[in-house]
């Protein structure tokens, strides 16, 4: 199987995958049956793994005979028969055993204390459709493929661990429908993948926090999260540290004195725009052309126009997918532009440089290191070629996600289960050593981690420096 090409733009639900309805029946659990894997295709649902590794399993119970008529009681009016007592007595201590079986039981603080063996809900929302798939899908495969690992290690607390997820779309409001619609059918979530894009995130991780849920992401930047609440947790740093990064690598590594900025109007790459700007400015560099294009542009014939009468000697190019950004690029060259070069993490997906390495050939870009060398990283490479049969294409984003779900697991086992304890046991971690890095939280949910300066070369992206953000 392979991830959707990033430069096609598939607007339909995927054949099979988690989030459809009729696969969403939480699993029985009397049943044995091996589920076989799934077969490898272009779908992104077909290669979710089996439903008893993190997807609700469909429910094939047999409907039930309608019972016989009753014979008519022989016995005389106002008289109970000491048979009747008796199937009353048993039937009423086998509801009361079997409902503390199902719901729990009430703990000496009466509080209802968490069902032994029911399983343990996490909601996501990340695209699976449309060209910011080309990161989403890759995003759920990693939180997947964690959940296969650790139901197989016997689940969070001896609770099979389930993933419901929901198209966001990369859009406000399509994430914030997903939100109310996963908490409406599944209010017992204990913590919400609330989106892969930022502004998904952001529309999201609110209806979360004010439900006492937490939150997770791997890749929403925005420097917006960092105010959502104490219940927010994410693996990618804030743009107010990337774009800094940005500005600061411009002006001093790349010599440039006059940017031009292009950015797609979303909140991922508006939060770099301002964040850089800033920079820019306190460092003394001079903004000459500052374009923002709408979502679904495919023209920028005028814009690359403008940057070349601008005499900009850096473009700093932000869109929310490749699409746009390839498409940016190749105007760009074909107006001949003087101008370096200079992205974000976007544009070195690593499908994007297979396909698009000739046109991308120069561009470089910013993204979270990402230490293949690392064991906990060798383990998701190898764990992921294994169940996908390809190399991780957004390796830094992919770790992080991969992270939480270990992190969940263990927060939640150290604890008392609660969200409050989780989130203050996440909070007291200080070099956690995960897939994407050592790990630390600080008061707003917000990780600090290594930068990689990566130039895209003869159809690969090689680092070039490190950067650790101060």
């Amino acid at each position: 199987m392979k991830v959707p090409s990033f430069i096609h733009n598939n607007d339909t639900h995927m054949q099979g995958e988690p989030h459809k309805r009729e696969e969403e029946a939480l699993p029985r659990e009397e049943t044995t049956e091996e589920v076989p894997p799934p077969e490898k295709s272009q779908s992104a649902a077909d290669d979710a793994i089996p439903a008893n590794d993190g997807i609700p399993e469909a429910d094939d119970t047999a409907a039930t005979e309608e019972p016989a008529a009753a014979e008519e009681l022989t016995a005389p009016p106002h008289s109970i028969s000491f048979t009747a007592v008796a199937v009353a007595v048993v039937l009423f201590v086998v509801a009361a055993v079997g409902g503390m079986y199902l719901w729990g039981t009430i703990s000496e603080e009466g509080r209802m204390a968490p069902p032994s063996r029911a399983p343990l809900v996490v909601g996501g929302i990340t695209p699976l459709t449309g060209d910011a798939a080309s990161f989403g899908i890759p995003i759920q495969q990693a939180a997947l493929l964690a959940a296969k690992e650790i139901n197989a290690q016997g689940g969070i607390g001896g609770r099979k661990l389930v993933l419901y997820w929901e198209d966001g779309k990369c859009e406000g409001e399509n994430a914030r429908r997903a939100a109310e619609k996963l908490f409406e059918e599944h209010p017992d979530m204990v913590a919400l993948i609330a989106g892969s894009c930022s502004s998904e995130f952001l529309a999201a991780a609110p209806l979360a926090q004010a439900r006492g849920v937490l939150s997770f992401s791997s890749s929403a930047t925005s420097p917006n999260i960092s105010t959502l609440g104490r219940l927010v947790f994410r693996t990618a740093p804030s743009d107010a540290l990337a774009g800094k990064v940005a500005a600061e690598y411009a002006f001093f590594t790349m010599g440039a004195r006059r940017a031009a900025i292009i950015t797609e109007d979303k909140d991922y790459p508006q939060g770099l725009r301002e964040v850089f700007r800033r920079r820019w400015g306190e460092l003394g560099g001079t903004v000459v052309t500052d374009a923002v294009f709408a979502p679904g542009t495919t023209d920028f014939a005028d814009i690359a126009r403008r940057v070349k009468e601008s005499g900009a000697d850096v473009v700093y190019l932000l869109p929310q997918s490749p699409t746009p950004g390839v498409l940016a690029v190749k105007a760009l060259k074909e107006e001949k532009v003087p101008a370096q070069l200079l992205t974000a993490e976007v544009l070195l997906i690593r499908d994007a440089i297979a396909e698009q390495g000739k046109i991308l050939d120069g561009v470089v870009g910013i993204e979270v290191f990402f230490d293949k060398d690392n064991p906990r990283a060798q383990q998701l490479i190898a764990n992921y070629e294994a169940e996908y049969g390809l190399e991780p294409t957004y390796p830094g984003f992919m770790a992080g996600m991969y992270d939480l779900m270990y992190l969940l697991k263990e927060s939640y086992e150290a604890t008392d289960g609660t969200p409050e304890a989780m989130a203050e046991y996440l909070y007291r971690l200080r070099g956690w050593r995960g897939a994407v890095g050592k790990l630390s939280f600080d008061r707003n949910g917000d990780p600090s981690l290594v930068y990689s300066i990566r130039k895209i070369e003869n159809g690969a992206a090689v680092t070039i420096d490190l950067v650790e953000p101060r």
